[in-house]
């Protein structure tokens, strides 16, 4: 079905938008809902944001993952790009897609709807975004959904890093380097729901060699940028 582009806020005017989560940050955009000509819609949204914020990060996030997500297109387990409009905000057709469960610290419940089987295919999809050229540099939890199907979708492709023939040495290493971090993540994400599922001789040797930075970032994200998010989330 061929279906109007989107070119600026105002067309989106009648359109009912959906706010998905209360608990904003000043420098985080807003997520919405909307449906729009028989299109369900994802809207990421900076507009709420301060003029210095909108005109720096929210512009260059908006335009970055755009870009991605346009490298990306037509990869199933990535969102679709519909469009870019002001505020600055981002327009994806929304996924029948949902959040992970929280790890259960003993075993997990017989009728969850995670098996190790679906990590093979988070690892088989990640193998498709790293062939493309693409790493994404941000996985956790709330960036990994499971559709309706059982399948893994990734999102948030705002730190994502694209590969090209031109690269510098610096971004040749970056990416290399944001690759193993990709797959150590996931890695790590399958031991914290089945921490007894055997680790294979190349997955122990990975966990090994863990990126300095990496190891630095984990540090950063629970000494400060948690604690950031916890107080604005209080405000």
């Amino acid at each position: 079905m061929t279906t109007q582009p989107i070119k600026n806020r105002k067309a989106l005017n009648g359109a009912n938008w959906v706010l998905q989560d209360a608990k904003c940050s000043p420098f985080k955009p807003e997520i919405y809902f909307i449906d729009w000509q028989k299109q369900a819609l994802c809207v990421k949204d900076f507009s709420h944001c301060s003029a210095f914020v909108r005109k720096t990060l929210g512009r260059w996030t908006v335009t970055k993952e755009a870009s991605v997500l346009a490298t990306l297109d037509g990869t199933s387990g990535v969102p679709h790009l519909t469009g870019v409009i002001d505020g600055p905000a981002l327009i994806m057709k929304r996924l029948d897609a949902n959040v992970l469960p929280k790890p259960v610290p003993v075993n997990p419940s017989p009728d969850s709807t995670l098996t190790p089987a679906f990590f093979e295919q988070v690892s088989a999809l990640l193998a498709t975004l790293h062939n493309m050229g693409v790493a994404h540099g941000d996985i956790h939890r709330t960036n990994l959904l499971i559709d309706d199907a059982g399948q893994p979708v990734f999102i948030d492709f705002a730190s994502a890093l694209v590969k090209d023939k031109k690269m510098s040495k610096l971004k040749g290493w970056s990416w290399r380097t944001m690759v193993k971090i990709d797959l150590i993540s996931v890695l790590n994400l399958r031991q914290q729901y089945f921490p007894d599922h055997p680790l294979s001789a190349e997955e122990v040797s990975l966990l090994a060699t863990q990126p300095r930075v990496h190891r630095l970032h984990t540090k950063l994200r629970k000494s400060f940028v948690r604690p950031v998010k916890r107080f604005f989330r209080s405000l």
